[in-house]
C-alpha cells in the first residue's frame, strides 16, 4: 500500500508543482497584463503632455502676439498724446496771438470811432448853412449902426 499511497504522494506532489507552476504562469501574465497597462497608460499620459505642450506653446505665440499689438498701440497713443500736447501748445499760442489782435484791433476801432466823431462834428460845422457876403455884410451894417449908436449915447 505503500506504493499506492506514494503514488498518491507523487501524484499529489506533481498536483501541487502543477499548480506552483499555473500559480506562477498566472503571476507572470499578470505581471505582464500590468506591464502592458503601464506602458498603455505611460504612452497615454506622454500624449497627453505632449498635447498640453504644444496648447502652451501656441499660447505663448499668442500671448507674444498680442503684447506685440500692445506695444504698438501704446506708440500709437504715445504718438497721439505727443500730437495732442503739440496742437494744444499751438492752439494756446493762436488763442494768445488772437486775444492780442482783439485787443489790437478795439483800440484801433475805439481811435477810428473819436476819428469818425470828430469828422461828424467837422461836417456839422461845414454843413451848417452859410451866410452869404451880402448878408454877412448886412448884419455888419446893422452891428456897426448899433455900435455907433451906443457910442453917440455915450458922448453925450
Amino acid at each position: 500500500m505503500r506504493t499506492a499511497s506514494e503514488e498518491a504522494d507523487a501524484h499529489k506532489a506533481g498536483a501541487d508543482l502543477a499548480r506552483q507552476q499555473a500559480e506562477a504562469k498566472c503571476g507572470e501574465n499578470r505581471r505582464a497584463v500590468d506591464e502592458a497597462l503601464s506602458v498603455r497608460k505611460s504612452r497615454y499620459w506622454s500624449e497627453r503632455c505632449d498635447n498640453a505642450e504644444a496648447q502652451l506653446r501656441g499660447c505663448y505665440e499668442q500671448i507674444s502676439g498680442l503684447q506685440a499689438n500692445i506695444d504698438k498701440l501704446t506708440q500709437e497713443r504715445n504718438g497721439f498724446q505727443n500730437s495732442f500736447a503739440q496742437k494744444d501748445i499751438e492752439i494756446s499760442q493762436l488763442r494768445g496771438d488772437l486775444t492780442g489782435a482783439l485787443e489790437k484791433s478795439q483800440v484801433d476801432l475805439r481811435a477810428k470811432d473819436g476819428d469818425l466823431a470828430e469828422l461828424r462834428a467837422r461836417m456839422k460845422v461845414i454843413a451848417r448853412p452859410r451866410r452869404s457876403t451880402s448878408r454877412f455884410n448886412a448884419e455888419l451894417k446893422i452891428d456897426n449902426e448899433t455900435k455907433a449908436s451906443q457910442l453917440r449915447y455915450h458922448e453925450r
